[in-house]
Parts: structure tokens; C-alpha cells; sequence
């Protein structure tokens, strides 16, 4: 090891790896109305030591990134390198590193509240390795009176908080997580997958009442604000309006999971309850949660309404969002397209077809280009074929794969009826008004 000028005292863990434990019966009845605001986490700034493990912390190992053999990472106690008591704890990896261990206690929860986990954090030269996944953070499991996890997943952990990198000072990280249903104990865990060294100190678990959220339910979206700072008149009902009218359009009707709508009147509220430094708009896509504190924002909402349609090309995707937007928006995708057609801007769609490429295009151009592509199809061949090639094209990314199942459907090939497209479009003449892009 080197680590210039800091007397540390260091241990491999190889022998005292042990696999998941059963938790006491008994820690459940210490979850009570006092344990809010409360550390749960024991020895959370490591000050105490047996042998080469920290007192009260369990050692695990990760079997889901772990190969056979290898050298495996090690946590070692520091006595210099700390930022508050005598002592702190750090992870360190190499390159060559292929076997894990984490460091794990488990604590008793309460399901429907916050869990706010948090620690000091320090790094240096922490980097990630192409060839796994990159973790250098808290992490947390959360499981059942039976100690079994409360989701059905092969995920290594049901949260984790924002991994860090390269070198940085002491500095302090938190997360907010909503403790699950039928959740009694949550594996608090620490963890670095990455080649480097990650310094752990001060870690915190706490419960956190409930945020009382005023509920409106609709049919596809559940929207949310605080007591006292409801949502601005008719706001709920434009947007329902908006929604229900793009899912009618492609004939949808329930859906497995709600849409769940935040709304936060002031940043002040959304900093507190999410413990963030600034406001940014926060979206959840696997939980199809949005935070914002706008009070109509249909192209999150939209990209939800579709999310199990499947992810097919970008062009695609984007494509019927916004042709779905256009008519409350009022917008004309063919007008926008033909200008830039026109002006000789707009390339063949294939090139556009792999998401990375598309990323690089001009999007002003390309958007509304793929947005008239997917109105043309809908509107000579029909919303049913359309949504085939959509759903049919879920994560394809190459085009002759793509190609293949384009010309399945609609009998012709992808570059002809890109054609098609394009000489229709000539001869387009646009009636009325148009906004901007939405």
C-alpha cells in the first residue's frame, strides 16, 4: 500500500469474509416514534476496533460482482486521515481487483418513511474500471421480516447514493429514500468497486417522518403537493387534459404503474424535503416519479405515459412525444421540416437511426425532422402499425436489425419510405399559425 506520509493501520480481509446474517428478532422493537432523528448506525465514526473489523459492522461478500479467486479489496482502519474522532475507515482497490466485500449493519425501519443515510466522505485517486460496475458509496438493501428482500431483484442493492470520483477533500453526502412496503430492516452497506482509495467517517442512518403529501388521484397520474401549497387553479386539470387526450391518441388504456407528479411551490420546499443544495427538476423513470415546481410539465409526464412501450431508437421515441404534443401545443412538425429539407439540413434519417449519432445531430433540425417522419407514417399507414415498429424495435440499435423489422411491417424498405417522406414534404403547404418547438 502507499499512502504517502499516513501511519494507517491496515488489514486484507480474506478470512473473516462472511456471508449475509439473520437479524436479531428483537432489534424490531426498537423501532418506535423515538427512533426518528435518531442515529441508527453503531459505531458510525469507527472508533472502535476488534482485531481488523470495526466493531458492530459486518463484513460481506458481493457475490453478484465478484469473480472466482482474484484479489480482493480491502477495508483498513485509519488514524491520521479522519475528519472528526481518532479514527476513520477506507476502502482500496486495484485494477486488477475482480473479488468484493463490503462493510454492512443492518437497522430496523419503519415503512412509509424517510430513511436518510449520509457520511463523510473522502477520495483519492478514485477512478472506475471499463470492465465493472463502478460503486464508491453507501448503498442500502432493504428486507423483510424474513430477511429476505423486499424486491424481486438481481440488482446488488435497491439504493445507492451518487458514487464518487477521482480525488476530493473530506466533504459530506446525503440521500433521502422512502422506506418501502412490507420493509423492516434496511442493509446499510459501504462499498467501492473502483481502483483507488474511498475514506468513510461519521456514517448516519436516520428516520425521517413521512412527508404529508396532499394526493389527487386521476387516471394516469397521481399528483402530489404540501399542506397549505396546493397545485395553481386549473393547473391538474390542463395537464390531465393533455395526457389523456396523447393516450387516447394511441389508444392506451391502464396502465401497469402511475405516473406520480410532485409539485413544490417554492425551492426552499424542495431543497428541505429532498436535501439538496439547489432545485433541479428530479425525475424517477423507473418509479415514474417527477419533482418539479413547474405546474404543467406534459414532456416528462408524455416519455412516462409510453416508458413500457419499450426504448426504441431515439429518433423514434422522441419522435411520437412530440407528435403526440404538437396538436395541444400547437405546433406543425411538417412546417418546420420542410424549411429546413429545403435548406438542404436535414441528412438521411439512418444516419440519425443509433442513439449516440443522434445525440451529436443538431437537434432543433433532427427532432422536428423525426417528429414529421413519425406524423407521416401515422398518417398514411395508421397508429396501429406505427406503434408495432415501435414497440417491435425495443432496444435495437442497428440499423440493418432495425431495417429488417421496418420493412416487415410496412412492406417497403426504411430508405424508400424516407423517400417518400421527404418528396411529400416538397409539396407540403402549411395552413395556419405555428409555435416553436415544445
Amino acid at each position: 500500500m502507499s499512502l504517502t506520509g499516513k501511519k494507517i493501520t491496515c488489514v486484507i480481509v480474506f478470512a473473516a469474509v462472511i456471508g449475509f446474517w439473520g437479524c436479531n428478532e428483537d432489534d424490531s422493537s426498537k423501532v418506535s416514534d423515538g427512533s426518528f432523528g435518531v442515529n441508527l448506525i453503531k459505531n458510525h465514526s469507527f472508533e472502535n476496533w476488534t482485531d481488523s473489523i470495526p466493531d458492530e459492522w459486518k463484513v460481506r461478500t458481493i457475490d453478484e460482482i465478484s469473480s472466482e479467486g482474484g484479489s480482493v479489496n480491502r477495508f483498513v482502519k485509519s488514524s491520521e486521515d479522519i475528519k472528526s474522532g481518532n479514527y476513520a475507515c477506507y476502502f482500496e482497490s486495484h485494477d486488477t481487483t475482480d473479488k468484493w466485500v463490503a462493510l454492512v449493519q443492518v437497522v430496523p425501519v419503519i415503512a412509509g418513511h424517510d430513511l436518510i443515510i449520509s457520511s463523510d466522505i473522502r477520495s483519492k485517486n478514485l477512478r472506475s474500471s471499463a470492465i465493472r460496475n463502478a460503486y464508491s458509496n453507501l448503498f442500502v438493501r432493504f428486507l423483510n421480516k424474513k430477511n429476505e428482500r423486499v424486491k424481486d431483484t438481481d440488482r446488488l442493492a435497491d439504493v445507492f447514493m451518487n458514487p464518487n470520483v477521482g480525488t476530493k477533500a473530506w466533504h459530506h453526502m446525503e440521500k433521502r429514500v422512502v422506506v418501502p412496503p412490507n420493509a423492516k430492516f434496511a442493509e446499510i452497506g459501504l462499498l467501492s468497486t473502483m481502483s483507488g482509495v474511498i475514506y468513510f467517517d461519521n456514517v448516519e442512518a436516520k428516520l425521517r417522518k413521512k412527508i404529508p403529501w396532499v394526493r389527487k388521484d386521476t387516471k394516469y397520474i397521481t399528483f402530489y403537493s404540501l399542506p397549505g401549497h396546493p397545485f395553481p387553479e386549473g393547473a391538474i386539470e390542463k395537464e390531465v387534459d393533455a395526457i389523456e387526450s396523447y393516450a387516447e391518441k394511441i389508444k392506451l388504456g391502464k396502465i401497469d404503474k402511475k405516473i406520480n407528479y410532485y409539485y413544490y411551490s417554492t425551492e426552499e420546499d424542495f431543497m428541505r424535503i429532498n436535501l439538496a443544495e439547489k432545485y433541479y427538476q428530479g425525475v424517477k423513470w423507473e418509479k415514474r416519479e417527477i419533482h418539479t415546481m413547474k405546474e404543467n410539465e406534459d414532456l416528462v409526464v408524455t416519455h412516462m405515459l409510453i416508458y413500457d412501450f419499450g426504448f426504441p431508437p431515439l429518433g423514434l421515441a422522441k419522435g411520437l412525444i412530440f407528435y403526440l404534443r404538437s396538436y395541444k401545443h400547437n405546433w406543425n412538425p411538417h412546417r418546420e421540416a420542410k424549411e429546413d429539407l429545403m435548406n438542404h439540413k436535414i441528412e438521411p434519417l439512418y444516419k440519425s437511426l443509433p442513439t449516440e449519432k443522434l445525440k451529436y445531430t443538431e437537434l432543433s433540425t433532427t427532432i422536428p425532422a423525426w417528429t414529421s417522419f413519425c406524423a407521416y407514417l401515422v398518417e398514411k399507414y395508421g397508429m396501429e402499425d406505427f406503434l408495432k415498429l415501435y414497440k417491435e424495435s425495443d432496444e435495437v440499435t442497428e440499423l440493418e436489425t432495425f431495417g429488417k423489422i421496418f420493412e416487415r411491417i410496412y412492406e417497403k424498405e426504411f430508405p424508400k419510405v424516407d423517400l417518400d417522406w421527404r418528396l411529400w414534404l416538397m409539396r407540403y403547404e402549411p395552413k395556419g399559425e405555428s409555435t416553436p418547438m415544445p
